[in-house]
């Protein structure tokens, strides 16, 4: 089997990169937290008791629940009218599977009964960090339409 070596001195480089440094220095650009899905997902038409939950899937791995819980706190859900409450006080409707990277809101009945045919938007602030930092880059916005049953 033929193998290549290319083997370059540090003059050639320097040249190449038309000058030279006292110190290399490498950067990383971290990348920043990404949606990967969610439900509803945007421009659907979704039968009102099909609205069972709210759900985002993320690029990695939020971290512990209390971050998670803490995420759940900066989604939203709107209609015509204005903001519809979906969060019980105590968050026990709030679930995270760190596996799948994926944060639920599972509605209560009544909140899901109350669900009006229209246009809907779910608001996914761009304050959600993970615990190693990483946030969103901005707000995100899914908008859906409920049917009646």
């Amino acid at each position: 089997m033929a193998r290549a070596v290319l083997r370059l001195s540090p003059w050639f480089i320097c040249l190449a990169l038309l000058g030279c440094a006292d110190e290399w220095r490498l950067e990383v650009e971290v990348l920043p937290l990404l949606i990967f899905n969610t439900y509803p997902g945007n421009g659907v038409t979704i039968a009102q008791e099909d609205v069972g939950e709210v759900a985002v899937t993320f690029s990695e791995d939020l971290g512990e629940e209390g971050v998670a819980r803490d995420a759940a706190r900066r989604l939203s859900l709107n209609d015509e009218r204005g903001a519809i409450e979906i969060l019980r006080e105590d968050l026990t409707n709030v679930s995270y599977d760190p596996a799948r990277f994926t944060l639920r809101v599972e509605l209560d009945p009544e909140v899901q009964g109350a669900l009006l045919a229209g246009d809907y938007e779910l608001l996914i602030s761009g304050e959600i960090e993970t615990d190693t930092g990483r946030r969103l880059p901005t707000d995100y916005v899914v908008r859906f339409r409920v049917t009646p049953r």
